[in-house]
Parts: structure tokens; C-alpha cells; sequence
């Protein structure tokens, strides 16, 4: 993995030395931003263990019903009474709120 980071910053250190002598920045800038892209992306594949055979399932949530509905994960405490089900807070002060078009990972 370390490979593919060196890989990165030498792309990233090109590009800024090439913004720093052309005029025409806007192709350095799209590449530049899709580097810090995928360095991101690898750093969210570290942390997370998000390896193939890890993943069971993406999933993209569909649209709601309305522009203002959220979705909400709760747990049913095992247990088919949904009065008792808590929503999860996911470490966050806040509950955690999910739209359409966000992501779930499945892991297997």
C-alpha cells in the first residue's frame, strides 16, 4: 500500500509543480482533485478494512417518499415490538440521519 501512496504524492508533487508554470490550470486541478480523491478513498479502505471479500453489499439508499424524509437505523433489541426499538446514535451527539442516495456498506 505504501507503494501506491508514494505513487500518489509523486503524482500530486508533479502537478504542483506544473500549476506553478502554466496558465492553463484547469486539467492540473481536475487531476490534482481526482488524486486527493482516491489518496482519500485508500485512506477510508485502511481504516475501515473495506477489502472485497470484507464487503458483503453496497447499497444506495432509494428516495423517500418526500424531500424532507430521513432514514433512521434502529435496533429492535431483538424483539418484534417496535415501541421498545431504539434509534441509534452511532458515537454522535446527534442521531444519525441518512438521505437518499447514501450509502450502506454490508460486510459479510
Amino acid at each position: 500500500m505504501e507503494d501506491i501512496y508514494n505513487f500518489i504524492e509523486n503524482k500530486l508533487s508533479e502537478i504542483e509543480f506544473g500549476l506553478k508554470s502554466t496558465k492553463n490550470k484547469t486539467e492540473l486541478i481536475k487531476s490534482k482533485n481526482e488524486y486527493l480523491d482516491i489518496k482519500y478513498l485508500l485512506e477510508i479502505y485502511e481504516k475501515f478494512d473495506l477489502k472485497r471479500k470484507n464487503i458483503e453489499e453496497i447499497i444506495s439508499l432509494p428516495k423517500t417518499k418526500t424531500n424532507t424524509s430521513e432514514f433512521r437505523i434502529m435496533e429492535d433489541l431483538d424483539c418484534e415490538v417496535r415501541e421498545i426499538w431504539t434509534e441509534i446514535d452511532a458515537g454522535k451527539e446527534e442521531r444519525l440521519r441518512l438521505h437518499s442516495s447514501d450509502l450502506i456498506i454490508k460486510r459479510k
